[in-house]
């Protein structure tokens, strides 16, 4: 009981103050005869939003946009025990990652491209999406092909890594994975910064 009393005047305590706010938008938010400012009192974290922005406060629950999209995650990068920078306090999707901004999840992405080329040797489109997207639940050889259309480069060609080419090859596979590719290109470099590129 005393606690529904609680939330009860907090509640009116944040109608108040939303009230001042909403008739003085540039003053703190007061209570008459009070000398107290509530202005932070309104600037509430929802976790289940962690990720979201509240001009779309649903984006991981819109099945209108691509998986990857919705999840920050334009790799569609699989759950595992990677403790990912930029990992959503709620992970709502039961086999792929959710990240709190679109860069983490294209930070992702070129990350494990570096790691691809650093780790295995593997310098070709057709050797990164043969790992990405192995045939056994893809169309591989539909996505190398599509890939290595948009990086400008034969299948089998060895990758130069210049920073146009790399951008290029993650746009292609954000592309591939989620039917567009909706990131801006400071986005885009944002994240393959980010990822420890030079």
């Amino acid at each position: 009981m005393i606690r529904l009393l609680a939330l009860a005047g907090l509640a009116g305590l944040a109608w108040v103050v939303s009230r001042q706010v909403s008739a003085s938008p540039h003053k703190p938010a007061t209570i008459p005869g009070l000398d107290l400012d509530f202005s932070g009192l309104l600037d509430v974290n929802i976790p289940f939003l962690s990720g979201g922005s509240m001009d779309a406060p649903n984006q991981f629950y819109d099945k209108s946009l691509p998986r990857g999209i919705r999840n920050n995650n334009p790799g569609n990068i699989e759950k595992t025990g990677d403790a990912w920078q930029g990992l959503a306090d709620i992970q709502p999707d039961s086999r792929f990652f959710t990240f709190i901004d679109p860069v983490y999840g294209i930070r992702a992405l070129a990350k494990i491209i570096r790691n691809y080329r650093d780790r295995y040797g593997l310098n070709t489109v057709q050797g990164i999406i043969n790992r990405w997207a192995p045939p056994v639940e893809n169309n591989t050889s539909a996505y190398v092909r599509a890939v290595a259309a948009k990086v400008g480069v034969a299948p089998t060609e060895p990758l130069a890594w210049d920073a146009g080419q790399l951008r290029r090859l993650v746009e292609a596979i954000i592309q591939h994975e989620n039917g567009q590719q909706p990131y801006s290109m400071a986005t885009i470099a944002d994240g393959i910064s980010r990822a420890g590129w030079a």
